[in-house]
């Protein structure tokens, strides 16, 4: 939720209370709805945000839904901020995990942004997965919805999305300087097709939100394709995720 990019990680309070909404509306509501619900859900902030009323009443949402909330801010390498001290910073939250976690062979990580969807089936298809050692799933043609508008497009792209999942040994996961060893010096998703064995998902099985509080995902983007006009067939593609 906060602790990444530039603004000590923080955009502005206005974003935060424009961003809380996005995240219950839309990520949220398409993980409550999975058809397999067997995951944690972690979400971090800043240690300045553990007080903040914002996040109280965030929490306080999601109080019924299955979630670990950590406040050591990013926690893996931010290409847009403050790296310094981010092996003690995911040390602080990956031990407040495992307090909360069972024990395993293999960890799956699917990392969201706070605005992104997924469909309500992929869950259950990154599970049925087989594990390997640094194994990524990867999305690279979904959708886009603009909710100023509820405009629907195909939304393709080059590498992986902000949405992808990677597969970790649990020692390795829950060890700070081994975890980082692991990533294999990523620094952005764009560079996850290089770093690890990827396999895409189906495709159409992702939605990245735009909205006037995006950084970078605007609606006249090269990655937007072909337009869905047809308000019968947006809501077929939508039902598939809550939507």
């Amino acid at each position: 939720m906060t602790g990444r990019g530039k603004n000590n990680g923080f955009m502005s309070e206005e974003w935060y209370k424009k961003r809380i909404p996005i995240f219950l509306e839309y990520t949220i509501k398409c993980l409550k709805n999975q058809t397999n619900r067997n995951f944690t859900h972690w979400i971090s902030f800043r240690a300045q945000e553990k007080k903040h009323p914002l996040t109280k009443e965030l929490l306080r949402n999601l109080k019924d839904y299955p979630f670990i909330a950590t406040f050591d801010g990013q926690v893996h390498f931010d290409d847009r901020g403050n790296n310094d001290n981010l092996e003690e910073r995911l040390a602080k939250s990956l031990a407040c995990l495992k307090e909360q976690l069972w024990t395993t062979d293999w960890v799956y990580v699917t990392y969201m942004d706070s605005d992104e969807v997924i469909r309500n089936d992929i869950v259950e298809i990154i599970q049925t997965e087989e594990p390997e050692y640094q194994k990524a799933l990867i999305h690279k043609k979904g959708y886009a919805l603009n909710l100023e508008t509820r405009q629907l497009a195909d939304w393709s792209i080059g590498s992986a999305w902000s949405t992808w999942t990677l597969m970790y040994p649990y020692e390795i996961f829950f060890d700070a300087k081994k975890h980082l060893k692991y990533l294999n010096g990523w620094t952005t998703h764009e560079e996850i097709p290089d770093k690890f064995k990827c396999k895409e998902l189906p495709e159409n099985t992702f939605i990245t939100t735009i909205h006037n509080w995006n950084r970078s995902s605007i609606w006249r983007h090269y990655h937007k394709g072909k337009e869905y006009y047809y308000e019968a067939e947006k809501n077929l593609i939508l039902k598939q995720f809550n939507l």
